[in-house]
């Protein structure tokens, strides 16, 4: 799903784009990396979104919005706030795996 399919109140995790390897640099810089959890507030005419990413919000163009690709996440359903990263614990070779209380 793209993120200007996604409508207002559900979330987009943002897995890739097809944007220019500069416009994706900058989003990266803006926090919106692959992993984040974007959440749509509002729609705006030719798809356009304005979306939080943690306490920020953005409005992105229509056409910006086609090009983001993500997981689609219905409203109530987001287990991590918008703006959230997700990433990976790293493993450390012969760790004891943790165990349940």
């Amino acid at each position: 799903m793209n993120l200007a399919q996604c409508p207002p109140g559900d979330s987009v995790r943002l897995d890739g784009s097809k944007l220019a390897e500069a416009d994706q640099f900058r989003f990266a810089e803006l926090g919106m990396g692959p992993g984040t959890i974007l959440r749509v507030e509002q729609t705006a005419g030719f798809g356009a979104r304005v979306v939080r990413c943690g306490d920020r919000r953005f409005a992105i163009d229509g056409a910006t919005a086609r090009a983001l690709r993500g997981h689609h996440i219905p409203a109530g359903a987001a287990a991590r706030p918008a703006g959230h990263r997700l990433t990976r614990q790293p493993v450390m070779a012969g760790a004891a795996a943790p165990q349940a209380a």
